[in-house]
């Protein structure tokens, strides 16, 4: 959003009508502690992700959806699918 919101006008509007059609997934307490321990498992490889992609990370791996990211330090999370771009 914040490319579309930089460019203006005619991207805006194909973003807002991308977005319209994703599923909102909830963000739960025990999500977050996970998300706690999922900083920790990609600390340990010597890697590091922010809190939100962490969130945001294990919300689709509990709901088995695709994670589109490009933070690298969570491609090789097991039972996470991930796509980068």
């Amino acid at each position: 959003m914040v490319g579309a919101h930089n460019r203006g006008g005619s991207y805006h509007r194909p973003m807002l009508e991308f977005m319209s059609n994703l599923e909102v997934m909830e963000a739960t307490a025990d999500i977050a502690m996970e998300a706690g321990e999922l900083g920790a498992e990609v600390r340990g490889r010597g890697a590091a992700a922010g809190t939100l992609n962490l969130i945001l990370a294990t919300t689709a791996k509990r709901h088995g959806a695709i994670l589109l990211t490009r933070d690298k330090a969570l491609a090789n999370v097991p039972g996470l699918d991930v796509e980068n771009y």
